[in-house]
């Protein structure tokens, strides 16, 4: 996050940032741990030949990781590329055009690993039931799971916020467990606003839009100018 972000992220661990239902501080992390991955593997039968790249039965472990052309994602994924490599997996970038990458790359989700930034709302729904693993659906991971369906179709039906959230925190048990995707950092973004600008309550922002829901409530103080005439 550092190299890519300049420190202006929060790392996170799961599908619901705080704040929002369901939100779960305790949830089940991974750490970075690359003698653990290497161990894995060889536990699998992936062993390194002369050249420190793995193999097993006259194959190599390849990867491609796909992301979009932005100077962010490229610095993360060019991280991400050198920490594989790192334990012998023999690990390739493929760069997309930012106008190619909905057309050409999501939408028939043509990917084997994908480093993509989605919006997060307090809906988990369109990014994680079965119904959305393909296009107009924003499940990236093309992920399905019967029980993550049950609940997130249950939490739907509800109004009790504490079952809500009881649902939320059960779904991202499972998810923790198998592991679909790997969740990264959430970037900070910064509005500047002139001190003068009174009225502003929005504290949450999901999308640029977001920062001007009460705008109508925004005000300046100033002083009326009487003008006095004699006669």
């Amino acid at each position: 996050m550092e190299d890519s972000l300049n420190q202006k992220g929060v790392l996170i661990s799961g599908p619901i940032l705080p704040g929002y239902l369901g939100f779960n501080p305790d949830l089940k992390k991974y750490s970075f741990n690359p003698e653990t991955a290497k161990k894995m593997l060889a536990d699998n039968g992936w062993k390194p030949d002369e050249n420190g790249l793995l193999k097993k039965n006259e194959q190599f472990l390849q990867i491609t990781l796909t992301t979009v052309e932005k100077e962010e994602y490229q610095k993360a994924a060019q991280i991400i590329q050198a920490d594989w490599q790192a334990i012998g997996v023999d690990a390739n970038l493929e760069i997309i055009g930012k106008d190619r990458i909905i057309p050409d790359t999501i939408e028939p989700r043509n990917y084997q690993a994908l480093l993509y930034g989605q919006i997060i709302k307090a809906d988990p729904y369109p990014l994680w039931h079965s119904s959305q693993t393909q296009t107009p659906g924003a499940n990236l991971a093309v992920w399905s799971n019967k029980d993550v369906d049950k609940l997130l179709e249950e939490a739907r039906a509800l109004e009790d916020s504490e079952k809500i959230n009881q649902d939320y925190i059960k779904f991202q048990e499972i998810l923790a467990d198998a592991v679909p995707t790997i969740f990264l950092y959430n970037p900070i973004q910064t509005y500047p606003v002139d001190k003068k600008v009174l009225g502003i309550t929005t504290r949450r922002i999901s999308t640029p839009a977001d920062r001007f829901t009460d705008i109508t409530s925004w005000y300046i103080k100033t002083t009326r100018e009487f003008s006095w005439s004699k006669k």
